[in-house]
């Protein structure tokens, strides 16, 4: 038993300045409320801010893959394994653009469902 309390205290005086740490650092305010931590007023900001986010990684990927996929059929020299490789990393470099852009139209449909107006705030007529 006086093993594990020896563990606790040193973990709790480590753990405690930390999260004051953090409460200081996300702007929430310990008398008086709290802040917006992070920095969106509605949930189609946050959400475009996301679908933005993925889409300025996957996009680039996507394309990488489309161009390795044409460099492995380009040094194939006929093989059909590498080949059926190039033509398999064509078809997932293709089918994850599609995933990101169809992703990206879901958010909008969803901004409009929830509010009535697109993610930018314009409304939908």
């Amino acid at each position: 038993m006086r093993t594990t309390y020896m563990y606790r205290v040193p973990a709790i005086r480590l753990i405690v300045p930390l999260i004051f740490a953090a409460i200081g650092r996300t702007g929430i305010a310990l008398a008086g409320g709290y802040g917006n931590p992070v920095q969106f007023d509605t949930f189609g900001d946050a959400a475009r801010a996301i679908a933005d986010f993925i889409l300025g990684i996957a996009l680039p990927v996507a394309v990488i893959m489309i161009l390795y996929a044409g460099l492995l059929y380009m040094t194939s020299g006929g093989s059909p394994e590498k080949v059926k490789m190039a033509h398999r990393a064509l078809i997932w470099g293709a089918v994850g653009i599609a995933f990101v852009l169809v992703g990206k139209g879901l958010v909008a449909v969803v901004c409009i469902v929830l509010g009535g107006r697109d993610c930018t705030g314009v409304p939908f007529t």
